[in-house]
């Protein structure tokens, strides 16, 4: 009965990664189709119900570099876009959770994973292992992270971050001019 339950358990989760990879075009069309809405009320409106179902994609595909990326776009632009002129603590941890989502998805990156927490040169060399198709993932931390330390500039631990930003954004600069 137990190899039965852990079968099914196992099947089941195989199936849910299945079904988000089959919904990733949907959420493509999600996100153009925010980018291109023309009524801003609407579109403030609608984007904490498509985060929502990101988050909800990224439960059953918590390492899909994509939906990360996606997710820290969302959270970061919602946040600059709606709430940080309005609402600078809720902007503060909406900046927090995108600049997280991008890290996770940097850190399917080994190399980078290795490294980021070590000093800056590490820090940095390892973004050397990111190319092109990685300039999303890279611009999208770095702008959260930056917008992040914008907004808690009075905290030192926040400043002393900036140099990762600061090697982030140029290596997105480098691959994507």
């Amino acid at each position: 009965m137990k190899i039965l339950f852990m079968i099914l358990f196992l099947s089941s989760c195989s199936y849910n990664a299945l079904v988000v990879e089959a919904a990733m075009p949907i959420a493509d069309g999600g996100i153009e189709a925010l980018f291109e809405e023309s009524d801003d009320e609407f579109a403030r409106e609608a984007i904490p119900g498509q985060l929502k179902l990101l988050d909800g994609f990224l439960i059953q595909t918590p390492r899909n570099t994509k939906l990360l990326t996606y997710a820290s776009m969302g959270y970061a632009a919602y946040s600059l876009g709606y709430l940080e002129d309005t609402d600078t603590e809720r902007a503060t941890a909406m900046y927090r959770r995108a600049k997280n989502l991008g890290l996770r998805a940097l850190r399917e990156n080994s190399t980078f994973a290795q490294n980021e927490n070590l000093p800056i040169e590490h820090f940095e060399k390892s973004l050397s292992a990111f190319d092109k198709e990685d300039v999303p993932a890279l611009f999208w931390t770095g702008i959260s992270w930056g917008l992040l330390i914008n907004l808690t500039m009075d905290d030192a631990k926040s400043l002393v971050e900036l140099p990762r930003v600061e090697a982030i954004m140029l290596r997105v600069q480098e691959l994507d001019p």
